[in-house]
């Protein structure tokens, strides 16, 4: 990429890219936290990763074959097990996690997997302490598209991040980041709600979460 830009742009995909530098962070902690592969990592993911995925270019669908993985769904769930066990509060681990599953352009796939982010079995965005927010999680285009066509997984997910607030499984001042996302994904949804849309499902799904 250094020596030869415009070949890695000709043959890289936003997905295989994606995938490559998420094993490293699989491999564990010796090797993630290593100056020499954190200085490359970071160079990729803010000169080619990120500005491909808020371009819409990651596209990562759960049962389809990527980057030579049979399917994504279980390298996936492999990579949020490994972030439980041996993440040490890594900003650019959380951002990998978080990246496979709000920047992907598969919209009822990256739902999906925003979900198992937020499950409440799981020691997931409680170690999130990163504080930077990233455009990719600033998209409001993709809301009514998610209310309209798969409301019961998304007011699924309206009430993980309810739940995670009102239990401190995320605070304000330790998991800025994820409690921004939570509180304003919750906001939007009380707006619109109070602007007279009909999601009194959502509602009582969330009233019945924050009295549990």
């Amino acid at each position: 990429m250094i020596e030869r830009p415009s070949l890695f742009y000709a043959f890289a995909t936003a997905n295989e890219v994606y995938v490559r530098l998420a094993e490293i962070f699989i491999m564990g902690p010796e090797i993630f936290n290593d100056d020499c592969v954190t200085q490359c990592m970071n160079r990729i993911l803010h000169e080619y990763l990120l500005p491909r995925a808020c371009k819409g270019q990651l596209c990562l669908t759960l049962k389809s074959a990527v980057a030579g993985l049979d399917a994504f769904e279980p390298f996936y769930g492999d990579l949020l097990q490994h972030f439980e066990e041996f993440s040490l509060s890594n900003d650019n681990f959380a951002l990998f996690v978080l990246l496979g599953a709000y920047a992907n352009e598969k919209l009822f796939d990256g739902l999906l997997l925003k979900c198992a982010i937020w499950d409440p079995c799981r020691n997931i965005v409680r170690q999130m302490t990163t504080k930077k927010c990233h455009g990719f999680l600033e998209r409001t285009d993709i809301r009514d598209t998610l209310k309209e066509k798969h409301f019961s997984q998304y007011s699924q997910l309206l009430a993980m991040y309810a739940a995670a607030i009102k239990n401190n499984r995320i605070l304000r001042d330790r998991n800025p980041l994820a409690f921004e996302i939570a509180s304003r994904e919750l906001g939007h949804f009380i707006r619109d709600h109070e602007a007279g849309r009909n999601h009194e499902n959502t509602v009582s799904c969330l009233f019945s979460m924050l009295k549990s």
